[in-house]
């Protein structure tokens, strides 16, 4: 029972159910940037398996300023530190350095006004997903932390995965081992949406590497003028999928200001040998 009890506290409760919000109490921070006659088109592609890639998210001027105050964060010591993964001796699986972000009471936030506004525009964004009301599905549910993650210019990558997991139903006939790890991983059995805001120079060039690789095609967007234009980009095929049918494989380049959206639970990605400084801000929207 012990062991039950660490696991819910360690898997489920501090990492979402200690302080998350409802979509509706985390969208009251910060008014919601995407356009609202267009965020249900957004929310249609991700259900369908799209990545989805709005540009201009940020304007430059709100970029110049966010880059600003990453190298105050930077230089703060301590601040930055390799990821769980590496840090247990496993530098197999990610390389990247990361932090975790809060708006309330974290000090660090407190003069860096821009990171915090970009913290708080990732927060309302499972409001205008779900169309400013509760999903069918049940409420989405705000963690009220993001992650931020330095990869570095030496190759830095994270290697193919999910970000979410889905229990198999023959779990159940595993007896306390299995419920064991249904609540080990239970914040991240309920992700449902990942969006991941990149606060890198507007103009990044392949030659730097880093991409998001992805299973999945890509709908792209752009931010103009308060609306958003919608194109599909076409994916090279290069995977294969159920049936030998083969699966697209989209690279999608960590462009300052621009906003990416998918399916925790079903698109695989990894983040490319990157061979200049990549910064990424990331939430997931539970369910």
């Amino acid at each position: 029972m012990a062991s039950l009890g660490l696991a819910f506290h360690e898997g489920l409760w501090w990492p979402l159910l200690r302080d998350a919000q409802d979509a509706k109490e985390a969208a009251s921070e910060c008014p919601g940037r995407l356009p609202a006659a267009s965020a249900a088109l957004l929310a249609k592609r991700i259900s369908e398996g799209a990545v989805v890639v709005v540009d201009g998210f940020l304007s430059s001027a709100e970029l110049a300023a966010t880059q600003r105050d990453l190298a105050l964060l930077a230089a703060m010591p301590g601040v930055l530190e390799l990821n769980p993964k590496a840090l247990a001796g496993d530098s197999s699986v990610r390389t990247d350095k990361v932090c975790y972000l809060r708006a309330q009471g974290d000090i660090r936030l407190e003069k860096l006004e821009r990171l915090q506004l970009c913290h708080r525009l990732l927060r309302s964004l499972a409001w205008q997903l779900s169309g400013g009301s509760e999903c069918e599905e049940g409420p989405l549910l705000v963690p009220q932390w993001t992650q931020l993650a330095l990869y570095g210019g030496s190759g830095t990558f994270y290697s193919a995965h999910v970000d979410g997991f889905t229990f198999p139903s023959w779990y159940c006939l595993t007896g306390l081992y299995g419920l064991y790890l249904f609540l080990r991983w239970g914040a991240v059995r309920r992700r449902a949406v990942t969006a991941i805001l990149y606060l890198n120079t507007e103009d990044w060039s392949e030659e730097y590497g880093g991409a998001l690789c992805c299973k999945a095609p890509v709908a792209h967007f752009a931010m103009a003028g308060g609306s958003t234009c919608d194109s599909l980009i076409a994916a090279a095929p290069g995977f294969e999928g159920e049936g030998g049918a083969p699966r697209p494989r989209s690279e999608v380049w960590p462009k300052g200001g621009r906003l990416v959206l998918f399916d925790s639970q079903v698109v695989e990605h990894e983040v490319c040998p990157t061979w200049r400084e990549r910064w990424a801000l990331t939430l997931w929207i539970s369910r």
